[in-house]
């Protein structure tokens, strides 16, 4: 790979899925994600539920955004069942998680 431009610092994100031998109808399609001041990974499981992982790339940003999630957090997973509902959330250093501007976390004394 190359780039037009040379960059002062690059980002490396891998995911690991452990699973059982004769059971890789069950893993999931892993996409990354590319968001404003953030970058992540997208589960994507065979029975249509999702999982996104997201991790803040700029420390200057007050909020990031990432797979279709705004939050003040380092990190963010989310979890989505098959009809597209969250279904758990995770947050780490952060007090707001929020989804097109609807709010799914708030914790004031969070940080």
């Amino acid at each position: 790979a190359s780039t037009t431009q040379p960059a002062m610092s690059g980002q490396f994100l891998a995911v690991l899925v452990p699973h059982r031998a004769g059971r890789e109808a069950t893993l999931p399609q892993v996409g990354l994600v590319r968001g404003r001041g953030a970058i992540g990974a997208r589960l994507t499981f065979p029975d249509g539920s999702e999982e996104l992982v997201a991790f803040r790339t700029d420390p200057g940003a007050k909020v990031t955004e990432c797979g279709g999630f705004e939050s003040d957090g380092r990190v963010l997973a989310c979890r989505r069942d098959k009809n597209g509902a969250v279904t758990r959330h995770w947050l780490l250093e952060g007090t707001t998680l929020s989804e097109k501007g609807r709010r799914i976390a708030h914790n004031s004394s969070a940080k």
